[in-house]
């Protein structure tokens, strides 16, 4: 799949409902080459279950979605079947088939189902996906999603998201408020992508769902934290701490439950409801998503600690996540990274149904994580010269002790894979085993290379190009809510 050169912005003139038949036209004819594509699917697929999975991404763009009040429409059938009682999920979000951004997450999806099929995953895996506003899918995109679930990938389409009701003109003497409205419709575009994962409270036919951003990739086969949680090990929700969140909101797990996502709904709606007073960005440091964080109770992270619910992304989907988690569930445990000071907290509840730590413990060594990293039995810093392939250059090898920390690779910020490696083939020739890689990025590609070799992805190596266009949220960076 080639990178698509970015689009231009749009004009702002109006168009006519004659010119919009073309438009309407595309769309339908793109649905029929969907539809003669996906009459020959020949895995795991069934003919109902296609058929529900062409039907939601036409009501993406048949349903009224225009009001702010509309109700959240009905979640469309997953592709595929369900074959186990876990999941591992991924997020695709404000896809625009007109440029090239989305590119790399899509293969990044490709290059972890493909890691996690290759050591032998028994869970489901799936991909929640969804357009911009306006946005229609390509021909080639549908096609590519298709051989996703060639690697038994099952496919979520939600609903595109309402088109923003601003007007699109403006004067030159109000170009700098114009640029102001412009990054704040960035800020929007990356809080509503973040708060999309979510949605993973919904699938109630899995006992445990463990999230995984669209640029993360596990090592090795992540099964054990499903069965530490069914074993009584763990508790049935996860959470892990990073730089400066207690909860990345990048791989967590959840035991969704019915009513779930809608309790999560209600507290967005009250949050803002009870911060709307406030300055930009409406948030109360204080209470957070509705809880004071008072006592001996308080937050840790890779870099800090504190009372405030002002850590990085706490307006947003960490905070959310870790005041779901903590303060909702109330039967979480908590991996906090720091250095040689990581530890586990258990927390549950008490006989009067009060949130209380059950243990804490910075031995991991004593831990139901040890030994249990699926690169192996005791892995320390004296392998490390064996396991390259697991280094991601900006780790510097920090977390191999601590699985499950060591066995995964978060590519954040702007230490991705499609915009880190210019030269491919030169810095990142294609080897046979993983003692010959140099580090996770050169994983990254070869695991790539064997997935477009066996479903036939178009992707040119020998050209690879540095000029994939940004996402629209830009690396997803958010304000600091710290005083």
């Amino acid at each position: 799949m080639r990178p698509i050169p970015s689009r231009r912005r749009k004009s702002n003139h109006t168009v006519s409902s004659s010119q919009r038949i073309p438009h309407r036209l595309l769309w339908y004819a793109t649905l029929l080459v969907y539809m003669l594509l996906v009459s020959k699917h020949e895995i795991f697929t069934s003919t109902r279950s296609t058929t529900n999975a062409i039907r939601s991404v036409g009501e993406l763009h048949s349903s009224p979605l225009s009001s702010s009040s509309a109700p959240v429409p009905a979640r469309p059938q997953l592709s595929g079947m369900q074959r186990s009682d876990f999941a591992y999920v991924f997020l695709l979000g404000m896809i625009d088939p007109q440029s090239s951004w989305y590119s790399g997450y899509l293969w990044n999806i490709f290059v972890a189902s493909q890691i996690l099929h290759d050591n032998n995953s028994s869970a489901d895996r799936i991909a929640i996906l969804q357009l911009q506003s306006s946005a229609l899918p390509t021909v080639e995109l549908l096609e590519t999603i298709k051989k996703l679930e060639k690697l038994n990938v099952r496919i979520w389409w939600l609903p595109t998201p309402a088109k923003s009701s601003k007007s699109s003109s403006t004067s030159r003497h109000n170009e700098s408020k114009a640029t102001t409205d412009e990054n704040d419709d960035d800020q929007r575009i990356f809080d509503s992508a973040n708060m999309l994962k979510f949605h993973i409270l919904e699938l109630t036919e899995y006992k445990r769902v463990l999230y995984l951003d669209s640029d993360l990739i596990p090592l090795c086969n992540l099964d054990y934290i499903f069965e530490l949680s069914m074993a009584g090990q763990i508790a049935p929700n996860l959470g892990i701490s990073d730089g400066n969140e207690p909860a990345n909101g990048g791989f967590f797990m959840v035991q969704p439950k019915e009513g779930d996502y809608d309790h999560l709904q209600k507290i967005i709606l009250q949050q803002k409801e009870s911060s709307k007073h406030l300055p930009p960005p409406q948030f109360d440091i204080q209470r957070g998503w509705g809880h004071v964080i008072s006592g001996d109770d308080q937050w840790f992270s890779t870099r800090g600690q504190g009372r405030k619910w002002d850590f990085y992304a706490a307006q947003n989907d960490q905070g959310l996540l870790y005041y779901w988690l903590k303060y909702v569930t109330k039967d979480v445990t908590l991996l906090v990274f720091r250095g040689s000071q990581t530890f586990i907290e258990r927390w549950g509840t008490s006989e009067q149904d009060n949130l209380t730590m059950i243990y804490k413990s910075n031995d991991w060594s004593r831990s139901p994580f040890s030994k249990l990293s699926c690169l192996g039995p005791d892995v320390g810093a004296e392998q490390w010269d064996k396991l390259k392939y697991a280094n991601h250059p900006a780790y510097q090898g920090a977390k191999l002790p601590y699985p499950p920390f060591s066995d995964f690779i978060h590519f954040y910020g702007p230490f991705k894979p499609w915009n880190t490696a210019k030269l491919v083939n030169v810095s990142y020739p294609k080897v046979m085993n993983k003692e010959q890689l140099l580090n996770s990025l050169h994983y990254w590609f070869n695991v790539l290379r064997k997935v477009s070799k066996e479903l036939e992805i178009d992707i040119d190596f020998d050209h690879w190009t540095d000029n994939i266009d940004q996402p629209p949220f830009g690396v997803g960076r958010v304000p600091s809510l710290s005083s």
